[in-house]
């Protein structure tokens, strides 16, 4: 075989493998399968940052009492994992899940002779620029939601 008809298969060989990698990763974009090795939907791809928005990878969380204190909870306060103190406190502050928040709103009841109004949490004043983060910003609260002692 001639010399110009290898070098045009190998380069149609190696175009192909190309698109198919490409389509593999294309189509794992659009699936809700957590994993799909070697083709991970990272999960900062999955959403557009606009220039000004507000992150909220990290955030405080704090209980407000009926004399307008606010007392900060942390997941070593309440010894949990990063994980579950994410998934049990933050989000549930997030979707309105009181019960989920027994833990918390008791170890806060601890902290304080006022009653406990509510659980919060704000985001840390970081946003997003076409330059990169912004930081030093006033945080903003992101949720709230009514809570008592129990």
């Amino acid at each position: 075989m001639p010399q110009s008809m290898q070098s045009k298969y190998g380069m149609a060989f190696v175009s192909l493998v190309i698109l198919v990698i490409l389509g593999m990763q294309l189509a794992v974009g659009f699936t809700k399968k957590r994993s799909a090795w070697p083709f991970i939907p990272y999960g900062m791809y999955k959403s557009v940052r606009v220039d000004g928005q507000r992150l909220d990878h990290a955030v405080h969380i704090y209980g407000v009492f009926a004399d307008g204190s606010r007392v900060s909870i942390s997941r070593d306060d309440v010894v949990l994992s990063d994980w579950v103190y994410r998934n049990n406190i933050e989000l549930a502050i997030r979707v309105g899940k009181v019960s989920t928040l027994r833990p918390a709103a008791e170890w806060l009841c601890q902290q304080s002779q006022s009653p406990l109004v509510s659980l919060a949490y704000e985001d840390l004043g970081v946003a997003i620029s076409k330059d990169g983060p912004v930081y030093g910003l006033p945080p903003e609260l992101q949720a709230s939601i009514d809570v008592s002692c129990p």
